[in-house]
């Protein structure tokens, strides 16, 4: 995942959005890779809800879906039998193709 530079507080959804929008991991991109990417994003999402009162349940819904993401990458690591924490972990994944986004960086 890329890092993010430090920079003002994130304030509200739009920011959010392009913030994570540019630190998104490319398509083929370890699936730990994708889960911490996932699970940091649900938590920006729940600050946004906090901090941009007017946007709180948009923010909730983006927090569940990037939640929910995350649980799926965790759960195919139960099915398949890997180890999250594993040196060298690794696996493809098209995210988001199910629910027909391409994970192309674009926002929803």
């Amino acid at each position: 995942m890329k890092t993010a530079m430090k920079s003002a507080p994130l304030r509200t959804l739009m920011q959010a959005h392009e913030e994570l929008v540019r630190i998104r991991p490319c398509r083929k991109a370890a699936l730990p890779v994708w889960l911490a990417y996932y699970r940091h994003s649900a938590e920006v999402y729940e600050q946004i809800a906090k901090t941009d009162p007017t946007h709180d349940g948009e923010a909730m819904y983006w927090a569940q879906r990037e939640r929910v993401s995350a649980k799926g990458i965790e759960g195919g690591f139960k099915v398949w039998g890997l180890s999250i924490n594993r040196p060298g972990a690794r696996g493809a994944l098209l995210v988001r193709e199910v629910d027909g986004e391409g994970g192309d960086g674009g926002v929803g």
